[in-house]
């Protein structure tokens, strides 16, 4: 039996009217298109029309004052993965299946995010003999919304606290069945620190597969909120009070002959049993944070978690198990090392599409692999409470504390542009700018709050 046999077999089993064809703008916005049953064998092979405009759109739902697509620019189409199809478990007749967007002669679209991160994949494994992995640590708060812009938690309990998985309990179970029927492989599920905060860890797969489970999470965890009337968020800081969401990279790589971790040297002299591949993958990312900052940090919101002290990265170093750095090599298993070493990237949140994200991220460690850059020496320390001397002395630098800040830094950064499509990146830098523009022009309740009574 074809793919596309067996997905109309569990249509039709599963009385499935619809299917969602998902993709993610340069905005980070998951967006659908949908086939009625009628017409769905038609548009599994051969995709659904939709406008180029959607990629100058932003995440605010406006087209760019200039776009480089507008409402001239003719259709590409939403070409599905048919490994991608899965039924919806939490509403009734619907599917999903992830999309590539293609041109009407067939041919990837240089604007797919999902192409490119295909692309890459492809090169880097015939060039450097390695394939790729990843999995996320990903965070978000279940909440409240009692007006448009205010929301609360729907339980206090503590970190870790079993109460916690008491209250969300339901909830997250229905989200792990959504998960299971799309093929997702889920590792581990914590009550975060946060109040009504999760995290759910996914199992590792190559960096396409890593990116799809992903989306896939980002669409059952709200669509599963809202059907219990709640609204999940993935935004990076919700609560000023309280920890922030981030979506931890975690990579490592496969020798495409061997199958061996390229990232393991158990003759490491700095004790971390890390590879030489390994400390140039993070010369290349650390390289390269600020720029990337911008990609894998991509809203306003993003630089009020990467701030000193909040359990998330303010300083561009790694370390062991260090969770101050922006780079942490995770604890191991004694007689697990082989398998399980690997880098943690800690700077991203769930707010990225994750394609671009992951292609950014694996294009500068592999950077750090071509030009053999190097990493200098682990901070095992507070990297919070290192002085502004103690920094300099260790020549540490500290993160872009501002979205425009990190688009500063991507337009400078010609290796980067190279390899993601200096197009695309231009396009991805203007949509972030508008975000910026909305939040610099707002005349926020604190100012009101302030300055009204004194001046």
């Amino acid at each position: 039996m074809s793919k596309l046999d067996n997905i109309m077999e569990i249509v039709e089993r599963n009385k499935i009217k619809f299917v969602r064809f998902i993709y993610v703008g340069l905005d980070g916005v998951l967006r659908a298109k949908s086939s009625y049953l009628d017409e769905l064998e038609d548009h599994l092979i051969h995709g659904i029309g939709l406008t180029m405009a959607m990629q100058s759109f932003t995440a605010l739902d406006t087209l760019l004052s200039e776009p480089r697509f507008g409402p001239e620019s003719e259709d590409i189409f939403l070409v599905p993965d048919l490994e991608t199809f899965s039924p919806i478990t939490y509403v009734e007749g619907q599917g999903r299946v992830l999309c590539d967007m293609k041109l009407r002669n067939g041919e990837e679209w240089g604007f797919c995010t999902r192409s490119l991160l295909k692309k890459l994949s492809k090169r880097y494994k015939e060039e450097l003999g390695i394939v790729f992995q990843s999995a996320a640590e990903t965070e978000f708060y279940i909440l409240k919304q009692t007006a448009p812009d205010k929301v609360e938690p729907i339980d206090w309990a503590r970190c870790f606290s079993t109460v916690g998985y008491d209250a969300l309990g339901d909830i997250i179970l229905e989200i792990i069945d959504a998960l299971k029927a799309s093929g997702i492989s889920v590792v581990r599920i914590i009550k975060e620190y946060g109040p009504g905060q999760v995290e759910i860890n996914m199992k590792h797969r190559n960096i396409l597969r890593a990116a799809d489970d992903m989306v896939v999470l980002r669409d059952v965890a709200k669509g599963v909120a809202a059907k219990h009337g709640l609204v999940a968020t993935f935004m990076a800081k919700p609560f000023d009070w309280h920890a922030g969401s981030g979506m931890h990279f975690h990579i490592s790589g496969l020798d495409t002959e061997t199958g061996k971790n390229v990232f393991y040297d158990k003759n490491d002299k700095k004790g971390l049993n890390l590879s030489r591949t390994a400390y140039y993958f993070i010369g290349g990312i650390l390289h390269h944070m600020k720029s990337l900052s911008a990609i894998v940090a991509p809203t306003i919101n993003s630089y009020k978690r990467l701030i000193p002290g909040s359990w998330a990265p303010s300083n561009i170093c790694y370390g062991y198990n260090n969770r101050s750095a922006a780079i942490r090599i995770p604890t191991t298993r004694v007689g697990k090392e082989e398998k399980n070493i690997r880098i943690e990237f800690r700077t991203p949140d769930a707010t990225a599409n994750p394609y671009l994200a992951l292609a950014a991220t694996i294009a500068a460690g592999v950077h750090g692999i071509r030009e053999e850059i190097d990493p200098a020496e682990p901070v095992n320390v507070d990297a919070y409470k290192l002085s502004k001397e103690e920094r300099a002395k260790r020549n540490i630098e500290l993160l872009p504390t501002s979205l425009r800040e990190a688009l500063e830094y991507l337009d400078r950064d010609d290796y980067l542009k190279s390899e993601l499509g200096s197009e695309l990146i231009e396009e991805y830098i203007k949509i972030k700018k508008v975000e910026c523009e909305s939040y610099e022009h707002y005349v926020s309740p604190w100012e009101i709050k302030n300055y009204v009574p004194v001046f």
